[in-house]
């Protein structure tokens, strides 16, 4: 393994376990009074609550498929649409017919596969520094970040959002592709939290990241995987930034993050046995890539192995077990997005209250 070694006590080790342990990585040191997320959904404070998030909903349909199995059969509890992919009709279907789905948006401004490409949603005469000359987004954050127009960037995503409820989707939260909003980027970081702002939506955010590490035998110098450590450090810089827009705007998100699943898919099944058993307290989101590994998504998806055991994990009854042994329980989206609407409604109720006193104190 290509790692960076760290001295153990130097690491904030949530948990040990076996040959790897689990990096809880703050991202603001911000501790804020009043009720925790978990009591604000009438939970205990001690109560271990989890979001487990199929990202890339619309991609393909190989994609879909093993996301609707998760949604109903499975223990998925929430998913994210690519509004701007060609399979996400297929979503706006499938929302149809199953209303108590909980379905995002997966803002999206890059196409990183060869033969999978998608353009902007909005006309790519109103926003050109979003495509290249195929008239397809960016392969890659950094390419975008050089190119794009932040202007138009709003104008793309509120399309995409635009889209999804005019098509029906009950839309329970926003997060981002490739983690595109997150990177540290202030005015992506700044326009995320106030779109979920504007449309009252919780959006994908973190006080923790919780990242597995390994250890060596002695476990007295942890390695961290050097993927693993650039996606920490540029991770921890967004989440901050957007940790201090959502706040100022009282957008909700849940306490940590699970930002990496394992690097060897052979080892999906212990990896995340391990991590669901050891969930700290609070509110906490697992996001995953389930795929049906046809010959088709073969050709052009080079994580192909670790979507395939996604799926399988994530509609295995072994999950189902772990969750239920673990006592865990089970939260979407919109549970959340519920709380935040209904706070935003109490403080407009009152502060019409004090000003209709204000008034009448003046008359």
């Amino acid at each position: 393994m290509i790692g960076i070694p760290f001295p153990a006590k130097a690491l904030n080790l949530e948990q040990k376990i076996g040959n790897l342990a689990i990096l809880r990585i703050p991202t603001s040191g911000d501790r804020l009074s009043g009720p925790s997320l978990a009591q604000r959904l009438g939970y205990s404070s001690t109560a271990r609550l989890l979001i487990v998030n199929a990202d890339d909903f619309g991609m393909s349909d190989e994609v879909n498929r093993a996301i609707v199995c998760g949604l109903t059969d499975g223990v998925l509890t929430s998913a994210s649409a690519m509004v701007s992919a060609a399979a996400f009709p297929a979503v706006v279907e499938f929302s149809k017919k199953h209303r108590q789905a909980d379905i995002g948006i997966h803002l999206t401004l890059t196409s990183e596969w060869d033969d999978n490409r998608w353009g902007p949603v909005a006309p790519t005469t109103t926003v050109p520094s979003l495509a290249d000359g195929d008239s397809t987004m960016w392969r890659n954050a950094g390419t975008l970040y050089r190119r794009a127009s932040i202007v138009e960037v709003e104008i793309e995503l509120r399309a995409q959002i635009d889209t999804a409820l005019n098509a029906g989707l009950d839309v329970s939260h926003l997060d981002s592709h490739m983690f595109t909003m997150h990177s540290g980027n202030l005015p992506y970081c700044d326009l995320y939290a106030r779109l979920g702002d504007e449309y009252s939506l919780p959006i994908r955010a973190a006080s923790a990241l919780l990242l597995s590490i390994g250890l060596t035998s002695s476990a007295r110098h942890p390695v961290l995987p050097l993927r693993g450590a650039k996606r920490a450090l540029l991770l921890r810089s967004g989440f901050a930034s957007v940790l201090k827009a959502a706040r100022k705007r009282r957008v909700l998100f849940p306490d940590n993050l699970v930002i990496m699943g394992p690097t060897d898919s052979a080892m999906a099944v212990s990896f995340w046995s391990e991590v669901i058993d050891r969930l700290p307290a609070g509110v906490t989101e697992i996001y995953c890539h389930p795929a049906i590994p046809t010959p088709e998504i073969r050709r052009y998806v080079t994580d192909i192995a670790s979507r395939e055991a996604d799926f399988q994990f994530f509609t295995s009854e072994r999950a189902r077990s772990l969750l239920s042994a673990a006592e865990i329980k089970l939260l979407s989206y919109k549970t959340i997005r519920t709380a935040m609407r209904d706070s935003r409604e109490r403080a407009r109720d009152e502060s019409n209250d004090r000003n209709l006193r204000i008034e009448a104190q003046a008359n």
